[in-house]
C-alpha cells in the first residue's frame, strides 16, 4: 500500500511524462484527446494530457497553458478530497 501523499508539493514531483504512444501500449482501452502529444501520470492513475497545442488537459471542463496551474486543479480535483 503507497503511503499518504504528504501535499501538492509531493504530489508535484512525482509526475512523470511518457509519451502517447507507451501510455496507450500500457493503457489500451483509455481515450486520449486527439491533439494529445504526451502524457503526464500522477498518482492513482490520475493524467494531464499535453496537447499540440501547448495546453494542458486536466480533463473536459479544466485546462491550462501552465502544467503548475494544471496540476494544482488536478490535485484538488482527486487527491486532496
Amino acid at each position: 500500500m503507497e503511503k499518504k501523499l504528504k501535499g501538492f508539493e509531493e504530489f508535484s514531483d512525482r509526475g512523470r511524462f511518457t509519451s502517447r504512444e507507451a501510455y496507450l501500449e500500457k493503457n489500451p482501452d483509455a481515450i486520449l484527446h486527439n491533439q494529445c502529444t504526451d502524457v503526464i501520470q500522477y498518482v492513482d492513475g490520475c493524467i494531464i494530457q499535453s496537447l499540440d497545442s501547448g495546453f494542458f488537459m486536466v480533463d473536459d471542463k479544466y485546462g491550462s497553458r501552465s502544467l503548475d496551474e494544471a496540476e494544482v486543479q488536478l490535485f484538488r480535483k482527486y487527491i486532496s478530497k
